[in-house]
């Protein structure tokens, strides 16, 4: 085999002879017999290497490869030294054409020793696809529709990617940039499907999130988005985002920013003023916070001064459930009807039922409303009493007047076999033993007028402080009465136990007649007022009102037995007709004895 080593550039169009070899390359052949090179070596039947081949014209040297094939100068470059095997150059479009039958392939292969067609582009004319190799197995092919088979020859969409085990798809950008892929369509109608991301088991759909168009068809520059799973084939509705930024779950819809939707609650939208989370259904509708039983789960409220301003609290741990505020002059209201308030708590603790302003631990307000402000009710009771309250009604209290104020409490019984149906009982504390006008019990009340100045008064003289009533004949008839002064008024008559059977140990008492002469009695003006100082000293004080009476002092130096000391002398007034009667006895006696000695 010969080596040429010279370089020759062959114009374009021009005829390539055995003569013109001979002429530009004589003498330069490194061979045969160290001869010059002439027509006699040229023949058909030996085999040539030409170190370079430079085809057109205006260049003189290939770029560093044995091929060149030159049209026009493309600039100032120079082929690869990793590519430069064969070069094809031009200053406009340059290509290379590869030419076959309509049924058979072209092709370029890519070889090595292990293995001359490890790599290949190939073109079946046949079928009109395009197939790419590597590592002899088909990677690429593009069909005559333009779909992309990657790791499949028969793709059934634009870009179809197969894999035997994990398939997937990497887009990475190592610099400071971003990743984009996009989706376009340019389909006419408001909510039409413009793209989609189909999700598949085996061929099956089992979910996709799919591109729709809004309502703007004109600019279309808006849309939805909708997130589906499919169960049995069928697509549910899946989570939905429409062009306002809303979130449907289960419905295409949403109400708010957030619409859980199991199935429609009628004929109804979520108000404009609660609709950041919107939760609806056809039946019972709840939302639930799951925690640990030791911990606690908690919906909170807060604002930008204040990130938790009150909040809802439950502890399965400890039983307790808690609404809260967080602030120091948080307070709570619960309004019922058309937004009416029916209770308030305030920052103190007090309890407001119809008032939003209490002023005590429990303040209750009825408004213009005459009936019951408080009632207590039993399953048990049954009075069927229903003109005065509902049957199961034990207790009420509502006003004595509806204008005027006061209050009247009922206690309701069953039947006549209720012998107590009002039971009033004071338990614990001290009892005072002070026997004066300042004395208070273990149940005390008080009594006071009102003025007419919207302030208390003293009560009027003689008027009547406590009374006792009892229904007889069909009316309410004053039994028992209590006056300002103290002076009790009946209608009947008091009894005192005197039964022999709770007496014992009887003596004469030692009192008579010449013990009610010896002690005087008095007309006299008594104050009504009377307490001791802190010296010890009484002090009386208050209105004089006169009586006629004993002075206890007097009736001590006599009948002793009849005075009670505690702190202030008193009289045992129920002890004085004994005494009397016995006077009146020995009285008797002694006129019984006159008449006889006469």
């Amino acid at each position: 085999m010969a080596t040429v080593s010279r370089v020759k550039t062959w114009n374009a169009n021009e005829t390539l002879t055995a003569a013109d070899l001979n002429a530009e390359f004589n003498n330069i052949l490194n061979g045969i017999n160290s001869n010059s090179l002439d027509s006699s070596n040229l023949d058909a039947t030996d085999t040539y290497v030409m170190a370079e081949l430079v085809v057109g014209s205006g260049i003189s040297n290939a770029d560093g490869g044995q091929l060149h094939v030159h049209t026009a100068s493309a600039g100032a470059v120079t082929a690869s030294v990793e590519a430069d095997e064969a070069v094809f150059e031009n200053s406009g479009n340059a290509g290379i054409t590869i030419l076959a039958g309509t049924t058979n392939n072209a092709a370029i292969y890519f070889g090595d020793s292990g293995d001359n067609d490890i790599g290949k582009i190939d073109y079946d004319h046949n079928t009109n696809t395009l197939a790419i190799t590597t590592n002899a197995a088909t990677a690429i092919t593009i069909d005559s529709s333009q779909q992309v088979g990657i790791g499949t020859a028969s793709p059934g969409s634009q870009v179809h990617i197969q894999a035997a085990t994990t398939a997937a798809m990497k887009i990475e950008n190592t610099g400071d940039g971003k990743v984009n892929i996009q989706l376009d369509a340019d389909r006419p109608d408001v909510g039409d499907s413009l793209t989609q991301i189909a999700f598949q088991w085996n061929g099956s759909n089992i979910g996709r999130i799919v591109g729709l168009a809004g309502d703007d068809n004109s600019n279309k520059d808006e849309g939805d988005i909708q997130i589906q799973t499919y169960a049995a084939g069928v697509a549910n509705t899946g989570i939905y985002l429409n062009q306002e930024g809303n979130v449907g779950i289960g419905t295409t819809s949403p109400d708010g920013n957030l619409h859980v939707h199991d199935a429609t609650a009628g004929s109804v939208t979520a108000s404009t003023a609660a609709n950041v989370i919107v939760a609806e259904d056809s039946a019972n509708n709840g939302i639930s916070i799951l925690t640990p039983d030791a911990n606690t789960g908690i919906l909170a409220y807060g604002s930008p001064s204040d990130s938790f301003g009150a909040a809802l609290k439950w502890t399965h741990d400890d039983n307790e459930f808690i609404l809260e505020t967080a602030n120091a002059g948080g307070f709570l209201t619960f309004k019922t009807a058309n937004q009416s308030t029916a209770m308030s708590i305030d920052a103190s603790g007090n309890v407001g039922i119809g008032e939003t302003a209490p002023d005590a631990l429990l303040t209750m307000n009825q408004g213009t409303g005459d009936g019951s402000i408080f009632t207590l009710k039993s399953s048990d009771v049954g009075h069927g009493r229903t003109g005065v309250a509902e049957t199961d009604t034990y207790f009420l209290m509502k006003k004595s007047s509806a204008t005027l104020g006061g209050c009247q409490m009922s206690f309701l019984a069953e039947d006549a076999a209720h012998t107590q149906p009002a039971y009033f009982v004071s338990e614990g504390g001290t009892a005072d033993t002070t026997k004066t006008t300042s004395a208070v019990g273990l149940f005390t009340m008080f009594a006071r007028e009102h003025n007419g100045a919207n302030s208390v008064a003293n009560i009027t003289a003689d008027g009547n402080v406590f009374v006792v009533q009892a229904r007889v004949s069909n009316s309410n008839v004053a039994r028992f009465m209590i006056d300002e002064d103290g002076d009790r008024y009946i209608a009947g008559s008091e009894n005192a136990f005197s039964d022999r059977r709770i007496k014992t140990n009887f003596e004469n008492q030692p009192y008579g007649l010449s013990e009610v002469l010896a002690t005087p009695t008095h007309k006299f003006d008594k104050y009504d007022q009377f307490d001791f100082n802190d010296s010890g000293e009484l002090e009386v004080s208050g209105k004089l009102k006169t009586q006629i009476g004993f002075v206890a002092q007097e009736i001590q130096k006599t009948m002793p037995m009849l005075i009670k000391d505690v702190d202030i002398l008193t009289v045992r007034q129920e002890w004085l007709m004994p005494v009397l009667w016995k006077a009146v006895q020995e009285l008797s006696a002694e006129v019984t004895a006159l008449k006889e000695a006469a």
